[in-house]
Order: structure tokens, then C-alpha cells, then sequence
């Protein structure tokens, strides 16, 4: 054990020295205890619990503590944890430059290194390959390979894929610039070169490293360029020609560029170890106890935001204490365990508790998870998440989504719901930004507990002061009811696909975005923006939050799936007539998108 995870535990037993003031007893959840967790977790001390940090390693180290208890065990991994590399950062060093046909190009300004890129050199020719694509699904076949010749050469590629006018977006699953890159280096290509059409961006702004993902190595050197350095490539053509030609045609003409480009790359990954927590509660029926029901939540956050961290006020550097997100779905988790594990015998079924790190990194930690299950998926009867739980209002309505994936769990959650006096707002769908998606991914029913997005999700002000414990305290005894009575029933819950698998429309859902963040519960026809983003479209045109869009351009939203078909027939540079309803009266806003 290093020094620093050894004062790290040392520290967490103290630290949670102070919540621990009962053993395992049949006592109901109380408000009191869930408050006791978030002030801990969500405490200064604990510095915004970032992968690998010491305030992570305290925050592991006391959930681990408080669950040291009978008939709680760490049965899998080493003692419980199972730890896993993240990438937390990557800069460019002196040695990274491009250079086209003896032209020595400007870093930022014509080109800009991808995090996903290799370090090294290449001399070589190019070869113009479209969008890059490798798609024979049954509904698309789309080859931009086929008659190119990349091997050891520079790929040139096209960001993003067609615009599509309506329904869902075939080319979703295929847009990620790193799929290409992977593509590009199985067909023997060394470097590629993405250039983004006035379709996929007309900012053509390019992005710095520090406001991309973290990201492993891919295999070659990647770039992004501007338009107009790729025009100088491409001898006589423009990209803006050729995206306009692929997006006509639906494929792509390869050609070879009669040009040397010389590229090098110096790119540093900074890694950390982090770890998810991993507890165990076996069942009692001899039977049943060989499958599972996971309850997890992510007790990562983003430390003291910045550049890249996914934090709202990105120019702010200060600890963000995450009490929302995620110290209430962690608080939830650990107490439905311990009344969980007071009823182990009369527990069919088995349950593992799982405190996922990396969630805010891109569900790095339940990916790894489910990459490296400790027992086998198939016998996973449901994955429960808890992902910001802190907001229950005195109307006690929430958000549960994933009911579709589970046959009869929305009915079952409707009864439980009505005896507790909650009032969920349910969705079928068993994708979601959160760590349910891995499970999804996997064949898992999935349920996924949240209570509303407000204006302090992601920003330093995400503190312990501002949760509702007694509406927390609800939401617990709802979802330990809930989930006893999957783990209890005779017959297992029986998997459905409700939805796709991976993020509907991909990396690039829509070309543009007012800068709401949806309220997915709202009972209102139309769309509710709970929170309106400053500096972004719809707040620079005087939306304001609780605004309910009803309309755009003329055409109706009744719903979110309405927002999103609004959305995609957007058009970046352009302005849209926005419609909503405030206060009972109806207001057309310009948004200059």
C-alpha cells in the first residue's frame, strides 16, 4: 500500500469515525443517517473526490469502512476493490508540429493534436477516404475503404456522417472520431487528418486538448484541421464540396492527395489509479442466491473543476463538493444495504453494493465493471442506480427510468409508488448518461433513480446544505421496498430491449443546442427547461428557467422525443423561433444558434 493511500484509509477510518453511531439493526432509514454520509463525502476535506486523489481514496476508504459489518463482505477482487487506470489529462510537448507540402502550419490555428492521438512521426502521401465509414449493419452499406489504399499513408476523413432529416440517426454508432481512427489504422493507415464540412460545424472551431475527453492511445497519429488547411490539400476541391457530395450520394469518393505531409506528435497521458468499491450480501434461498441484484452509484466527482472536467463554471477553480452528484446516490446505496443485510435471511436472492470511480470520466468505472464482472452477467436480475437523489420536492415526484427494461417492473413500481405517496415520472428506456448504461449494454434490466437537474449540478455550490434528507429518506424506504421485491420474487425479471444501447444520435446528435438542460419529469405538454445554461443560445435570447418550449420554427414539441426531432432539423448560424409558455402566457423567442 503506498503512503498515500495508507494516511488516505488511515484518515477515512477517523473521518467516518463520526457516522458510525449504530450497528446493522432494523431501524428504518433515517434522514439523519443519509445526511451524515453527504456531509462527509461531500465535505472540503474529501476535495472533490477526482479519480486517484487522496480525497477519493478517503471517500473509498470510509464507504468501505461503514459496510465493515456482518453479514456485509468483500468477496471479490483484492478485499473489495477493483482497481483499473484512467487517463486524468493529456498535453502536447515541444515536438508536436505539421507540416503539408514544405508549409509549416500554426498549432491552434490550423491544426490541433486529438487526445486519442499516438506519439511519433510519420512522412507520408495522403489519401482523401470520406466519412471513414466501414458500415455493412443489414441497413447501411457504406465501404470508404473498399477502393482506397491508406497503408502506410495519411487518412484524410470527414467529421461526423449525413445529416438525417427525421427518425433515428443510423449513422450514430459510427460518428466517434476515435471508431474512425481505429478503422483507418485497421485498413494500415499511420496518421489521420479530420476536417469538419460547414455541415458538421460551421464555427470550425478546433478543439484544444484540454476540453477533450481523456482518452487512450489509438494506434496512429490524429489531427484535426481546418477547413482551409485541408483545402489546400485536397488540389482543386474543397471539404466543403466533398462533404456536400458524400451527404448527396450517401458515400464517399476516395482519391489520393499528391501531397507530403510530415506530422509529429509529443503527447503525454497522465494516468491514476482509481477503484470501484464492491460489497457483498449473499442470499439466503439455495436456489436463488447464485443470481444478483446490483445497487450502485458513482462517488466520484470532479475535484476542483477546471478546463476539461465537465464542470459548468470551466474558468473556476474551486473544490466541488458533488453532495447531489453523487454523495446522495451513495448515501442511498450504503443505507438500503445496511437495512438490506439486517434482513439477509429473509433475502432470496443475492445483492452486491457497488460505489462506482470514474462515472464522471465516462462511466469508466461500471465499463470496467461489466468487462471484468465478479460474477457472471447472466445471473445480474437487475442493476438499480442512484444518480442525484438529493431534490425530492414536498409533491415527491422523480425520475425512474429503464421500467421498460424489466417485464412488470413499471406496474410494480406504480404500487410501491402509491403506498408511499411518490408521485415517479417513468421512462422505458435503459440508456442514460449514467452507470445503468453499462448494465443496459450488457442485457440488464436497469432502473435508474433520479431527482431533477438544478442550477448548482456541476459548479462549486453542489453542496451538503442544500438537499432535502426527509424527501431522500422517502426515496430510500421507496427504493429498498422496490428492490427487495425483485430479489424476493419466485421468477426472475425477465430482460427487454427498451431503446438503443448507446447514446441515441452518438457523439453528434444535432448540429446545434440551445443550452437547456431538459426537465424529463415535468407533467407539461410541450418541454420544460429546468435549468437555462448562461452565455448559450437560449439564455442570450431571454429564456429563462421553467420556460416550456412548445414550438419551433412552427412546428410543435409535445415531448422531449419532439425536442430532439426539432433539434436535428437545426442548422448552426442559423435563427429559430422558439415558443414557450411562461407563466400561462406564450413567447416567441429568436435563438441565433
Amino acid at each position: 500500500m503506498t503512503g498515500l493511500r495508507y494516511a488516505a484509509l488511515a484518515a477515512a477510518i477517523a473521518f467516518g469515525a463520526r457516522a458510525q453511531t449504530k450497528i446493522v439493526n432494523d431501524e428504518p432509514i433515517g434522514a439523519d443517517e443519509l445526511r451524515a454520509h453527504v456531509e462527509l463525502l461531500a465535505s472540503d476535506q474529501a476535495g472533490g473526490r477526482a479519480p486517484g486523489t487522496y480525497g477519493s481514496v478517503l471517500a473509498s476508504g470510509y464507504l468501505k469502512e461503514h459496510a465493515r459489518m456482518d453479514p456485509l463482505r468483500f468477496d471479490f477482487y483484492d478485499d473489495g476493490y477493483q482497481t483499473f487506470e484512467i487517463v486524468t489529462g493529456v498535453a502536447a510537448g515541444e515536438q508536436t508540429a505539421l507540416v503539408a507540402a514544405g508549409d509549416t502550419l500554426a498549432q491552434d490555428a490550423d491544426y490541433a493534436p486529438l487526445a486519442f492521438s499516438a506519439s511519433g512521426a510519420l512522412e507520408a502521401e495522403a489519401t482523401f477516404v470520406g466519412y471513414g465509414f466501414e458500415i455493412d449493419d443489414g441497413e447501411i452499406e457504406w465501404n470508404d475503404y473498399e477502393n482506397a489504399d491508406v497503408e502506410g499513408k495519411w487518412a484524410i476523413v470527414l467529421m461526423g456522417a449525413p445529416p438525417v432529416e427525421e427518425g433515428p440517426d443510423p449513422y450514430a454508432e459510427y460518428v466517434d472520431p476515435r471508431m474512425k481512427a481505429a478503422s483507418a489504422a485497421e485498413n494500415g493507415a499511420k496518421g489521420v487528418l479530420f476536417a469538419a464540412g460547414p455541415v458538421q460545424d460551421r464555427r470550425g472551431a478546433l478543439p484544444a486538448l484540454s476540453s477533450q475527453p481523456f482518452s487512450s492511445d489509438a494506434g496512429v497519429l490524429a489531427f484535426q484541421i481546418s477547413a482551409d488547411a485541408a483545402n489546400k490539400l485536397l488540389d482543386g476541391t474543397t471539404v466543403e464540396a466533398l462533404e456536400a457530395a458524400a451527404n448527396e450520394k450517401k458515400r464517399s469518393e476516395s482519391f489520393d492527395v499528391a501531397v507530403t505531409i510530415s506530422g509529429e506528435t509529443e503527447l503525454t497521458r497522465v494516468t491514476t489509479r482509481a477503484r470501484n468499491l464492491v460489497v457483498a450480501l449473499e442470499g439466503s434461498d439455495p436456489a436463488l442466491k447464485s443470481e444478483w441484484v446490483v445497487l450502485g452509484a458513482h462517488y466520484d466527482h470532479l475535484g476542483k473543476g477546471g478546463p476539461g472536467s465537465g464542470s459548468r463554471r470551466p474558468d473556476t477553480t474551486a473544490i466541488h463538493n458533488g453532495a447531489d452528484d453523487n454523495a446522495s446516490g451513495v448515501a442511498l446505496v450504503a443505507e438500503i444495504g445496511e437495512r438490506l443485510a439486517f434482513h439477509q435471511k429473509e433475502l432470496k436472492r443475492s445483492v452486491l453494493l457497488v460505489f462506482f470511480d470514474g462515472e464522471e470520466r465516462g462511466l469508466l468505472g461500471s465499463k470496467r465493471f461489466v468487462a471484468d464482472p465478479p460474477v457472471p452477467l447472466e445471473n445480474v436480475v437487475l442493476m438499480a442506480n442512484f444518480d442525484m437523489v438529493g431534490m425530492l420536492d414536498s409533491t415527491g415526484a422523480f425520475e425512474m427510468t429503464g421500467v421498460g427494461t424489466g417485464e412488470g417492473m413499471q406496474a410494480l413500481a406504480e404500487r410501491l409508488a402509491e403506498e408511499r405517496g411518490l408521485k415517479p415520472a417513468f421512462a422505458p428506456e435503459g440508456y442514460g448518461p449514467s452507470d445503468h448504461a453499462s448494465f443496459y449494454a450488457e442485457n440488464v434490466p436497469v432502473a435508474m433513480f433520479h431527482t431533477g437537474a438544478h442550477e448548482r449540478y456541476h459548479t462549486p455550490d453542489d453542496d451538503a446544505e442544500y438537499l432535502n434528507y426527509e424527501g431522500m429518506k422517502r426515496l430510500a424506504d421507496f427504493a429498498y421496498d422496490f428492490v427487495r421485491e425483485i430479489a424476493n420474487r419466485d421468477d426472475r425479471l425477465a430482460f427487454k430491449k427498451a431503446g438503443p444501447k448507446s447514446r441515441p444520435g452518438g457523439r453528434r446528435s444535432f448540429n446545434v443546442t440551445l443550452g437547456i438542460m431538459p426537465d424529463h419529469g415535468a407533467d407539461v405538454e410541450g418541454l420544460r427547461a429546468q435549468i437555462v445554461i448562461e452565455d448559450r443560445p437560449a439564455a442570450m435570447a431571454g429564456m429563462q428557467n421553467g420556460d416550456v418550449i412548445v414550438a419551433i420554427n412552427g412546428k410543435p414539441v409535445g415531448d422531449i422525443y419532439g425536442y430532439m426531432k426539432r433539434l436535428g432539423e437545426l442548422r448552426v448560424g442559423e435563427r429559430a423561433m422558439v415558443e414557450v409558455i411562461r407563466d400561462g402566457e406564450k413567447i416567441i423567442l429568436p435563438v441565433d444558434l
